[in-house]
């Protein structure tokens, strides 16, 4: 069949309350050159029978959904409105489908909004979360700016067809031309960038004796079948080390890569999704990466099949077969709390169920080590050693480098500060932090995490502050800004990827949120996804970093951010709140942090003793209270194996 020389496009939206805006649409849509299928051109008749508008949608080739405060009638027999049974249609027909919202904060008729009308709009706003969940939506406030974000909106659908009739005329499928250029964007994205600064990480494989690449269904194998295994495939050295971590992509189609906050979870995600698209630009027939945020995952998506089919659409892969996959899942460890364990479970369900699909899963080592974990190998990134550390630094500073590395002593003799610093280099994303903060200010960087920390954010906003770009905002008005969203993200056990609407709740109202969020972006410290709808911390150590400067401006908190320890399996299960205490132990003094700690969770008071450099910072009957719980707590047979590690560690 010849294809549609005039693309034919449907417009569905409630009438009444809309009826400008869909005569600007339309109108904007003809000058295109498009043909419109809409209820005004429908006869008395057949006016708007739900057949009719059904039947309609599937001769159509894009369907455009305009939403506002309205949910519309619904035909007779059915649960749902016109509105939402049109746009579900268009989703069985694979069809494109473009959303236009109306913008919260648009002045519109109260006789116009369910909610006020009804006393009701939860079946108007529940359809406007999922669309805002599923889709990249607009945003619009008057039928003139609906008009001109409909005709980029169409615009760029055009191109897209026009790109896939070349793709014919050069004998090369959707497919493999949609993936071409998806890999092609992924490689400017990133590539230049990886190529001047990225270590190549090496890590420790671990359950290496049940995994084998060849064949990972071989995981329904009993164990008894363990020794036949061993004799008819080579696993991996008894060791389990590898020079470099991309390394593991070879050995396994799926595993877990593990490491401590800023070990370069992510940047290895990024690595194997630049080194995949380079692959697929010789070989087509390779494995597509696809990296997605679990953060990211919407509430109204309970399995990973279809939030997998979710991020195929927003990253225009949607002609690539699941199959066809490399599917890199970043911050489990992020996930809400409350749903932690649910989420773990669907991706459980659909590995098992989809052995040949290649899966890499990345998580923080403590916190996916003290609850539940998926049947998958892991590999542990190893710490940097010196030469990877001095080759980065020389590579990043360039004619700067030997005065920072002057700070850094390799095998310092009694400069405990040195040694201390030298430790923190070996971290990828401190180093990067220290190696800016030194470019920017000169400064011998400070020897622990949370000072770092603190240069870092005051050399960004130095930096926006001189390129006129903080919008009149102090210094301290963006770090208590940034104090309030961290400690409430915290404290509400969201993920750390949250609604634009929640951040702007949380941001100071005095100062204008929406331009204080602007500044944040601007400064790196913050950023946005899915068309600026959610809000997220640059990194989650610059969370945790601000949720203790707000403990620190707010001592008196500190007590009522702790809640009892959770022991599961005799291990002190890891909250997000844990980070963000051993950061304040960096900007605060022990004897200030430490005595609430104590009372409430001994065994990480115990963690976080261990961390402190300097042993008389601690007050010594702290210390002595410390002991005596935790030898209380031997008592106590759910928490006697906690209480010896705790134990231990203060004597070390």
């Amino acid at each position: 069949m010849m294809e549609r020389i005039q693309p034919k496009v449907y417009i569905s939206s409630t009438f009444e309350d809309l009826e400008l805006h869909r005569r600007a649409a339309r109108e904007q849509l003809e000058k295109l050159g498009l043909k419109v299928v809409s209820m005004e051109t429908y006869t008395a008749e057949d006016r708007r029978s739900l057949e009719r508008c059904l039947e309609d949608i599937r001769n159509s080739d894009l369907y455009i959904g305009i939403f506002a405060w309205c949910y519309g009638s619904v035909p007779s027999g059915h649960n749902h409105s016109y509105t939402e049974l049109e746009y579900r249609e268009a989703g069985r027909q694979g069809m494109e489908r473009l959303i236009f919202l109306v913008d919260p904060n648009a002045h519109w008729p109260p006789k116009h909004i369910d909610a006020l009308v009804s006393g009701d709009g939860t079946l108007i706003q529940r359809l406007r979360d999922e669309l805002e969940q599923t889709h990249l939506c607009d945003s619009f406030s008057t039928p003139e700016s609906l008009a001109s974000a409909l005709s980029a909106a169409v615009q760029s659908f055009l191109e897209r067809r026009v790109e896939t009739a070349a793709a014919f005329k050069r004998g090369e499928s959707p497919a493999a031309a949609a993936i071409r250029d998806y890999a092609q964007s992924i490689l400017d994205e990133l590539g230049s960038e990886l190529d001047s600064h990225y270590v190549p990480l090496q890590v420790t494989i671990e359950g290496h004796d049940k995994w084998i690449s060849a064949g990972p269904h071989r995981r329904l194998c009993p164990p008894s079948f363990a020794v036949v295994d061993r004799s008819l495939v080579d696993l991996p050295s008894s060791s389990g080390w590898l020079s470099q971590a991309e390394l593991a992509v070879d050995r396994f189609r799926q595993f877990v890569i593990l490491g401590a906050p800023g070990a370069g979870k992510t940047t290895f995600l990024q690595s194997l999704a630049v080194r995949a698209c380079r692959r697929l630009l010789s070989e087509p027939d390779t494995p597509v990466p696809l990296h997605i945020r679990l953060t990211q995952w919407p509430e109204s998506v309970t399995d990973l099949g279809s939030l997998i089919v979710h991020e195929r659409t927003v990253q225009a892969l949607q002609l690539v077969p699941t199959r066809r996959l490399m599917l890199l899942f970043d911050e489990l460890n992020e996930l809400d709390s409350r749903s932690y364990r649910q989420k773990l479970e669907a991706i459980e369900t659909w590995i098992v169920a989809n052995p040949s699909v290649s899966v890499v899963v990345a998580s923080r080592d403590r916190h996916y080590e003290a609850g539940p974990k998926l049947s998958l190998p892991t590999a542990r990134l190893h710490a940097l050693d010196d030469n990877q550390v001095e080759n980065f630094i020389r590579n990043y500073l360039g004619g700067q480098a030997e005065a920072l590395l002057a700070e850094l002593i390799w095998e310092p003799k009694g400069i405990e500060a040195a040694r201390r610093l030298a430790h923190l280099a070996r971290n990828p994303y401190i180093l990067r932090l220290l190696c800016y903060v030194y470019e920017r200010t000169g400064q011998a960087p400070p020897p622990n995490r949370g000072c770092i920390l603190q240069m870092l954010v005051a050399a960004l906003y130095d930096r926006e502050s001189r390129k006129a770009n903080v919008e009149g905002f102090s210094y301290s008005t963006l770090l208590g800004a940034c104090s309030d969203l961290a400690i409430a993200m915290i404290r509400t056990r969201s993920s750390t990827s949250v609604h634009r609407d929640f951040a702007v709740k949380y941001l100071p109202n005095r100062h204008g949120p929406e331009q204080l969020l602007k500044v944040m972006q601007d400064a790196s410290l913050v950023r946005t996804a899915k068309n600026g709808r959610f809000v997220q911390f640059s990194h989650q150590m610059l969370l945790e970093y601000f949720a203790a400067e707000y403990l620190r401006n707010n001592p008196t908190r500190i007590e009522s951010e702790i809640l009892q320890p959770h022991i599961v399996e005799g291990v002190r299960a890891t909250r997000p709140i844990d980070e963000v205490f051993l950061i304040l132990l960096d900007l605060a003094p022990a004897s200030l942090v430490l005595p609430a700690i104590v009372r409430k969770d001994p065994f990480l008071a115990a963690q976080m003793a261990g961390s402190v450099a300097d042993e008389q910072e601690i007050p010594s009957e702290t210390l002595l209270e410390l002991v005596e719980i935790l030898s209380g707590a031997l008592e106590a047979r759910s928490k006697r194996e906690t209480a010896v590690q705790a134990l231990a560690s203060l004597g070390e």
